[in-house]
């Protein structure tokens, strides 16, 4: 970023021509980053083996691979000198993706208001029962937006606080009994940077699926 801002500032010719290609080849690398990954999944596993519908492995030795095409069309987007457009149209178009961007945007507005709090029970939180814990379980349902803010009796697990912890748990694919137990209550107590480490790893295996996949098809959630 230094050297970027120096070159900026620069005023002969040649470094503003310097800072033009570094920032047009940052350009161009942070859109094929967004479109297809960051790493070849194939550098880390051997036995990734997606192949997309239709393409054989004849295809791509008979030429009808278009090298290039992506990067082509960034440049298109950076000649009409729309910058925003490339960063809006880079990322995989589907559901799926946005869903994820979204909730990784949801889960950094967490991180940069303090996170959520720890859960400290020795004993299983259950409808029911008034104990401290309770205010702490309340909070981190609230922070993530299961439940309300809570306004009465904020020991005490009620009827509104089970409805919150079914939720989470079915989300959290665990069995929905409304009871906080050991397995619940680690789900529950994983740090929020670990959220936001495996929503990045998951939008990186999107990156490398959709860019493959066309026309119609299902995710299947294993």
């Amino acid at each position: 970023i230094t050297a970027w801002r120096q070159l900026n500032a620069a005023t002969t010719p040649m470094e503003r021509a310097r800072f033009d290609v570094a920032a047009t080849t940052a350009y161009v690398s942070a859109l094929v980053d967004l479109r297809q990954g960051k790493v070849d999944p194939a550098s880390l596993d051997l036995r990734w083996n997606f192949t997309s519908p239709g393409q054989e492995a004849g295809e791509e030795e008979a030429g009808e691979e278009k090298p290039g095409k992506e990067e082509r069309g960034f440049f298109e987007v950076l000649q009409a000198h729309d910058i925003v457009r490339g960063f809006r149209e880079a990322p995989p178009q589907v559901p799926f993706y946005s869903r994820l961007r979204q909730a990784m945007l949801r889960l950094l507005e967490i991180r940069d208001s303090g996170g959520w709090p720890l859960i400290t029970s020795s004993a299983p939180l259950r409808p029911g029962i008034a104990d401290a814990a309770v205010i702490q379980l309340r909070q981190r349902l609230a922070t993530a937006g299961y439940l309300n803010r809570p306004t009465d009796l904020p020991e005490f697990y009620d009827e509104a606080l089970l409805t919150a912890v079914k939720r989470y748990q079915a989300e959290q694919y665990l069995e929905p009994d409304g009871v906080v137990g050991d397995i619940t209550l680690a789900a529950l107590n994983v740090p929020i940077q670990v959220r936001l480490d495996q929503l990045r790893v998951n939008m990186e295996r999107a990156r490398w699926l959709f860019k493959e996949l066309q026309g119609t098809f299902v995710i299947v959630d294993i």
